[in-house]
């Protein structure tokens, strides 16, 4: 196949532009393939790569040779590309590398160098870690730094506040939309981050129907699990027993939820300034 006049001319004039030129060759297009992408390739002549376009016009060859268009991150949006893995929550705002202030103290300079491992994808089956100290002092900080690494390492993660999570099912529930996606959604995720467990309002159906199913199945599964808290495991007990509605504790529901927990993670207790970094 050859080209017409005024096609050549419009296609030598489209392989000027650095992208298309780039594409064409990588993927080695025929005449035939170069005239069926046309309508892409001007598309894609027309967009700019800046920090206002967030996704670009790109094309790839099927198995059967034919060209179909699809979407990738522009060049400076593709610094945020691990957000793709984010199944659950928000981690936008997180934008910082190691905090040099951050990490003087021996306390959080151990817990990141014990958080590290994760990095390495030999700790995706391993317990996770249960983050609990007083307010203020970078645990939640910690909790999102680690979820953002992972997540440009690869994995698909989650991450909930238990009190958020709770006003979701609830509003799921009465707007009659069906919650089991959330709690599959949260069950499956290959890290799941979980902030702030202790302070949801507590009540018997969210901590036996919701929080344990889903530490359950995780447990079961062998899913990496993080939780941050002000309540060690015994404290945290303590809390989860006062629902809003029971006249006692009921401290076999709270120890069967807490052994899922330990099952779940190591603790560490962070110690240090009160510091809101967040």
């Amino acid at each position: 196949m050859s080209f017409s006049f005024d096609k050549k001319e419009l296609i030598n004039s489209l392989m000027k532009n650095k992208r298309i030129f780039n594409r064409v060759k990588e993927l080695k297009l025929t005449e035939a393939q170069i005239e069926q992408a046309l309508p892409i390739l001007i598309d894609m002549s027309e967009e700019k790569d800046d920090e206002n376009t967030k996704y670009l016009t790109t094309f790839y060859v099927s198995h059967t040779g034919s060209i179909n268009k699809m979407q990738e991150r522009s060049t400076h949006w593709a610094q945020y590309a691990y957000l793709d893995n984010l199944v659950t929550g928000d981690i936008q705002e997180i934008n910082f590398d190691e905090d040099k202030d951050f990490i003087k103290e021996e306390s959080r300079r151990n817990l990141v160098q014990k958080l590290n491992k994760y990095l390495t994808g030999t700790g995706k089956h391993e317990k996770g870690v249960y983050i609990y100290g007083k307010m203020g002092i970078g645990k939640t900080f910690l909790l999102k730094r680690i979820a953002k690494k992972v997540a440009q390492a690869g994995y698909k993660i989650g991450i909930i506040n238990l009190s958020d999570l709770a006003t979701k099912i609830k509003n799921q529930l009465s707007e009659q939309v069906g919650y089991e996606k959330t709690l599959e959604t949260l069950k499956q995720v290959d890290f799941l981050f979980i902030d702030d467990i202790g302070a949801e309002p507590i009540t018997s159906w969210f901590r036996d129907e919701i929080v344990f199913s889903i530490l359950n199945d995780r447990m079961q599964t062998k899913r990496t699990t993080f939780f941050t808290s002000n309540y060690s495991y015994a404290e945290l007990a303590k809390m989860e027993a006062r629902t809003n509605k029971s006249s006692y504790p009921e401290y076999d529901k709270s120890n069967r939820l807490l052994e899922r927990i330990k099952a779940l993670t190591e603790p560490y207790e962070l110690v240090g300034k009160n510091k809101r970094f967040m």
